[in-house]
Parts: C-alpha cells; sequence; structure tokens
C-alpha cells in the first residue's frame, strides 16, 4: 500500500470523526475497515488507526495553532472538508516531519485558500 493510499484512508476516517466520538467513532472504525471499498491488510489497518487516533488526542492543539495563524478564519467556520485537510497537514508536518508539497490530498480537494496560510505562517 502506498503512502498516498494510507493518507487517503486516513483522512476519510480523520472525516468521521467530527461527526462521532468515543464508542461511536469504535463502532464507525470497525464499519469502515469492514466496508468492502477499504482494501487494507492488518499493518495497514493498524497504521492508519493509530495515526487517527494520534491526530485526535492533538486536536486541541492543532485547532489553536489553526486559530491563532489563520487571517479571517476560525475554526468552528471552516467546512468540515477543509478542516480535516489542515488538521492531517498539521499533523504531518509537525509531528512527522512531512513537507506540505508532499500532501497529494491538496490537489484533489478544495485546498488552494488553505495552502497561503500554511506556507505563510508555517503551523
Amino acid at each position: 500500500m502506498t503512502r498516498r493510499e494510507l493518507r487517503t484512508y486516513t483522512f476519510k476516517l480523520l472525516f468521521r470523526a467530527l461527526f462521532h466520538s468515543g464508542e461511536d467513532m469504535k463502532e464507525q472504525e470497525a464499519l469502515f475497515f469492514d466496508s468492502p471499498e477499504v482494501e487494507l491488510d492488518v499493518y495497514d489497518t493498524e497504521y492508519v488507526q493509530n495515526k487517527v487516533n494520534e491526530i485526535i488526542s492533538r486536536i486541541p492543539e492543532i485547532d489553536k495553532a489553526i486559530d491563532s495563524k489563520a487571517e479571517g478564519w476560525k475554526v468552528n467556520r471552516m467546512n468540515y472538508v477543509d478542516l480535516t485537510l489542515i488538521r492531517l497537514a498539521y499533523y504531518e508536518m509537525k509531528h512527522r516531519r512531512m513537507c506540505l508539497r508532499r500532501l497529494p490530498l491538496m490537489k484533489r480537494w478544495n485546498w488552494r485558500k488553505y495552502t497561503v496560510v500554511m506556507n505563510r505562517h508555517r503551523l
């Protein structure tokens, strides 16, 4: 499985976290990994679960950083797709030392308006 595919699965599961929490999120994880469109082996499943859980545990820190740097935007006003992408990008840049240019989901989703914020302020 490529990093790009793993990142896409991470994004999809992290997006669900906006609508579910606690026990409900564990049920959502089980439903997500049991769906026929998700083709992950045991190691990749564990990787995605660990990454999503780590991001979820850091959401207050990530949102605080986003709020402090985003001009004219607050986390509670951002649409959920963009917010999930920014959270994933922040986590990868800050905690996984990933370069923003390496995040291929930027091109796929509505990322242009936030790229300036992320690059200019170096969250």
